[in-house]
């Protein structure tokens, strides 16, 4: 929590505490909420570990540089797969209802950001990236397991919030963020505070309700149900 804290309060900062030290502490302390998540007992199943500590090495390569981002993209694509993997091994359910909602929104969602102009060099990435998570969100849903729906659309809000932010007006492309947590930057003090609290909340909300969703465990989710 505390880690947290130090995390969002540090746009806060800027122009009070030299740059180098401020970008230290954000670097040092961003992984921290979620790697404290993967040492949860809640989050003993492997595969749910595993995308906790691929989002922790994401969350420092896309804090670190603009040209770690594309390593970044593909930590937090990685940890979406091993969610996926997971997910779908705690239930076989179809869920067709979920697939047609994850799809819809990863095609508007992509058309948005393809349409605004600000993707370059980043649109096949982001493409694989918003098919994973997507992937993500339907298996989530097929586990029918309230925890890991909750942290599944956290996490896309998450990512939406922040490639809206990047590149939904035409202005990313190459080094900007999409698909992670790279919300440093912007002209606005203040709104690049904003929007670091409501990426990163709902990143961590995202995170933490999967870690402690329990899926396939004694009582966690529908078990290997069909449709």
């Amino acid at each position: 929590a505390a880690a947290a804290a130090a995390y969002l309060a540090s746009p806060l900062l800027a122009g009070v505490v030299p740059p180098w030290p401020l970008y230290a502490v954000r670097l040092a302390v961003k992984p921290v909420p979620v790697l404290c998540m993967a040492a949860h007992p809640r989050a003993a199943a492997p595969l749910v570990r595993g995308g906790l500590l691929l989002g922790a090495v994401g969350d420092v390569l896309l804090a670190y540089a603009s040209h770690t981002f594309v390593a970044g993209l593909v930590a937090f694509l990685l940890g979406h797969v091993a969610f996926v993997a997971h997910f779908a091994r705690t239930s076989r359910r179809t869920a067709p209802l979920a697939l047609v909602g994850s799809v819809a929104y990863g095609v508007c969602m992509y058309a948005y950001l393809y349409n605004g102009g600000g993707l370059g060099e980043l649109a096949a990435p982001v493409a694989a990236y918003c098919v994973v998570i997507c992937a993500m969100l339907w298996r989530a849903a097929a586990t029918n397991n309230t925890l890991a729906i909750v942290g599944a659309a956290s996490f896309v809000v998450s990512d939406s919030l922040l490639a809206v932010i990047k590149f939904g007006g035409g202005g990313g492309g190459g080094g900007g963020g999409g698909g992670g947590r790279n919300d440093d930057g912007g002209d606005d003090a203040a709104r690049s505070a904003l929007a670091t609290l409501a990426v990163m909340i709902t990143y961590w909300i995202g995170q933490g309700c999967i870690a402690a969703s329990g899926v396939g465990g004694p009582s966690g989710g529908a078990g290997h149900k069909r449709d």
